[in-house]
């Protein structure tokens, strides 16, 4: 095997196919949400069936058929909203099955011409080497001409001779002004990250339900919770989100949701929500909330929290999915056990739930 070949590390999928392929899993989900919503009508409209066929047949109750034969059409029309709803999640599944398992001739193509782009990038980096050689070379010879044209001016002025003026002086300014510093540091980073060989980066883990991050060659951009991904400091520095500027309810409490977190930092709170019986998103959102000296005794004491405690979030958040524990019997309509875990979708709902104390933290 080849030093170049040993070195390959490609990434199979695309990040726009990704992308793709995530709202075709949204719209799977839809559809079977459609499709288990008329399934629910089967049971009362069999039942219904069943009952008039009774009337009719044991007991002659003969004025009774044109609502069975209403009911039996309804049926036949339930079951056929159904089977169209069960091809449309199948033709969605199958495009699906094709941008996730692309054919061996549609991976030996992509994989020639990921070699093609890297080879093509690695001689551009050649060419930026001889572009820093030639511009500190030329910055060098202009800054050699500038001294020149200044030492000229005491014999000019000892002679009373006015030197013929020219744009060229300004030109020649703008271009040493132009001339990019650091030009091959820059782009030798830039050509390390794009293959996936980035120096100096360590190993972070995505807290993000999704975090989306610039495609290489090595990876397509895409990142879900839990993932591990190398970062330079720098990089780090923005997705941990320590100088994100502090909510305007501030008295209550502040929230800073980090896209990333270390490796320890995860795997102590991987432990924390297997103790507690609890998803490690959990544990991670709770980590982030910073009450002040008032809601943290409001929450102590009554292990909840007033909806203008939680209005900073519900703000931040278009959409969340809180778990807590049941604090009444009955929530949406359900019944649990106190104490058991509940989980709802969706800010407000959700948000009004807790701040009403019928679910508490985890």
């Amino acid at each position: 095997m080849s030093q170049e070949t040993a070195s390959e590390h490609y990434s199979n999928r695309s990040q726009r196919s990704i992308i793709i392929e995530a709202g075709l899993r949204k719209e799977v989900r839809k559809t079977e949400s459609f499709i288990d919503r008329f399934q629910k009508k089967l049971g009362p409209l069999a039942e219904s069936k069943a009952f008039l066929t009774n009337r009719i047949i044991a007991h002659d109750e003969h004025t009774l058929q044109p609502q069975l034969d209403v009911t039996v059409t309804e049926i036949a029309n339930v079951h056929g909203v159904i089977r169209a709803y069960e091809e449309e999640r199948e033709r969605t599944l199958e495009a699906i099955r094709k941008l996730d398992e692309p054919d061996p001739v549609a991976i030996q193509a992509r994989l020639t011409q990921q070699r093609q782009l890297a080879r093509l990038a690695s001689d551009r980096l050649d060419k930026d080497r001889e572009l820093d050689r030639l511009a500190k070379e030329v910055r060098k010879v202009l800054g050699e001409r500038k001294a020149l044209t200044e030492q000229m001016q005491g014999p000019a002025a000892a002679l009373e001779l006015m030197m013929p003026q020219s744009d060229l002086e300004t030109r020649l300014a703008k271009l040493a002004d132009s001339l990019p510093d650091g030009l091959l540091s820059t782009s030798a980073r830039w050509h390390l990250s794009f293959l996936g060989r980035e120096k100096d980066s360590r190993p972070y883990v995505v807290v993000d339900e999704y975090l989306l991050r610039p495609e290489t060659l090595a990876h397509n951009g895409l990142y879900k919770f839990g993932d591990t991904i190398h970062l330079s400091e720098e990089e780090a520095g923005k997705l941990r989100r320590a100088d994100r500027p502090a909510s305007d309810r501030r008295n209550v409490w502040t929230y800073s949701y980090p896209s990333i977190m270390t490796v320890e930092a995860f795997e102590a709170a991987t432990k924390t929500a297997k103790e507690k019986g609890i998803s490690p998103q959990d544990v991670c959102f709770w980590n982030e909330v910073e009450f002040d000296a008032i809601a943290k005794a409001q929450y102590t004491a009554e292990r909840k929290m007033s909806p203008s405690a939680v209005e900073p979030i519900a703000r931040l958040e278009s959409a969340m999915k809180i778990r807590g524990r049941a604090k009444t019997r009955f929530v949406l309509d359900r019944q649990y056990e106190v104490g058991e875990i509940v989980e709802v979708t969706g800010k407000p709902l959700a948000w009004s739930l807790v701040g009403s104390g019928a679910i508490g933290a985890p």
